[in-house]
Order: structure tokens, then sequence, then C-alpha cells
């Protein structure tokens, strides 16, 4: 019996995963384990998976871009027009 029969064959196994493969395959666990709650992700992982903290726009921007500034419930006859 020569030394190589000896080894364990996961320990000879040589699998190659491409980073796609590896993105998927972690995306699939992710989603499986988050049906038990919420867990932590590894960045890139979380980043793989479009979540991600947006930077472009704080909270106050956002809600800032839904108004232009008028307010629509003012009237629209104000105190000066009848003073006139």
């Amino acid at each position: 019996m020569s030394d190589k029969s000896k080894i364990h064959p996961v320990e000879t196994a040589n699998a190659h995963l491409s980073e796609s493969d590896y993105f998927k395959l972690a995306t699939e666990g992710v989603n499986r384990a988050g049906e038990e709650g919420p867990l932590q992700v590894d960045p890139d992982v979380a980043d793989d998976m479009g979540a991600f903290r947006e930077t472009a726009l704080s909270d106050q921007d956002a809600l800032d871009s839904h108004f232009d500034g008028l307010d629509p419930t003012a009237d629209e006859d104000s105190g000066e027009d009848a003073a006139s």
C-alpha cells in the first residue's frame, strides 16, 4: 500500500470555483439561512447581493426632492390681495 492511498479524498480534492460561482452559492446560502432570522453576511457577498449603504442622498435630501417648495394647502388668495 502506497502512502498516497492513505490520504483522505477530501484533502486531495482540488475544486476551483470562479468568483461568480462563489457569489451565487453564497447568495443561495444567505437566502436559506436568512429564513431563520437576521444574520451577518460577508461584506463582499452583501455587496454582490446589492445590499450596500446609499451615500448619494441623505434621508433629508431624498425627502426634500419630493417637494418643490410650494405649499399645496396654501390658499391662492393671501392677505396681500385683499388689502389692495
